[in-house]
């Protein structure tokens, strides 16, 4: 069983810079063809004509989709998420880059906080390389350690693992509960580089705390399970379960979890 940790569909069918992007009856379609338990449909901020409400209404209608909503602006934060926790939203996705910030402590410290406050999830962003003008120009991973460190009982799904640098976020993962670590991106990005043995590394290792996902549109759900299945090759069982579906559901609070496994870091 699979569940995929982060997929786009969006509404009008479009994505980043003029790719084709999913509908959301497209990727219902998908998952069930492949026999999914599900996914989580996470909005992005000017993306696919992005609303909150529409949005929402458009996951709903999929009982396989688990929808997250984008953060759009930090002028406002705490009446942003009023309004996506009002709506019906569980989780909030923040991407630096696309919202035009640096990842510094301040703000997110102020992210954690209201979304705490709300009792919702964050879905953070921690891949952080573009081109010029858009890269932080401070080491973001302490920026977040300052921020955990100010809101420790903040749910923080730690999209793409950190990229190149996926074992330091390993590590903050492996002290505070409140942390998954999600491999989406990272996983089919450097395939046949140094990461992919971190990424093996892990799976036998630190299986309770990482999650498996597409990044769908970037990558497809297909590649991903195929790649899954090709690095757990041999593990066993629970740990391929932990990784396939149950860490990121119980994280998620979204359905009932087996008994928990003995835990292996």
């Amino acid at each position: 069983m699979y569940f995929d940790s982060l997929l786009h569909p969006t509404l009008d069918g479009s994505w980043i810079n003029g790719k084709p992007g999913q509908t959301f009856t497209a990727v219902a379609e998908n998952i069930e063809s492949l026999g999914l338990i599900g996914a989580c449909a996470v909005g992005l901020p000017g993306v696919g004509d992005y609303d909150h409400a529409r949005f929402y209404e458009e996951s709903k209608k999929f009982s396989s989709l688990y929808p997250v909503a984008a953060l759009t602006s930090i002028e406002r934060i705490e009446s942003e998420v009023e309004q996506i926790k009002s709506i019906g939203f569980s989780a909030i996705k923040v991407h630096p880059r696309l919202l035009g910030i640096e990842p510094r402590k301040e703000v997110l410290s102020q992210i954690f906080k209201s979304a705490h406050q709300a009792k919702l999830s964050v879905f953070l962003c921690t891949y952080y390389h573009c081109r010029p003008g858009l890269m932080p120009i401070e080491d973001p991973y302490w920026h977040l350690v300052g921020a955990i460190d100010e809101n420790p009982e903040t749910k923080i799904l730690l999209l793409h693992g950190g990229g190149v640098r996926l074992l330091e976020y390993a590590e903050l993962c492996r002290f505070n509960k409140h942390l998954l670590l999600d491999l989406s991106f990272t996983s089919q990005k450097y395939l046949l580089s140094s990461v992919q043995y971190d990424i093996q590394y892990l799976l036998k290792t630190f299986d309770r705390r990482i999650c498996f996902g597409s990044d769908g549109p970037e990558y497809s759900t297909s590649d991903s399970i195929d790649l899954l299945n090709s690095l757990t090759s041999g593990l066993q069982k629970e740990k391929i379960e932990n990784v396939s579906f149950r860490n990121i559901m119980s994280f998620l609070g979204i359905a009932p979890m087996p008994k928990p496994h003995i835990a292996t870091f």
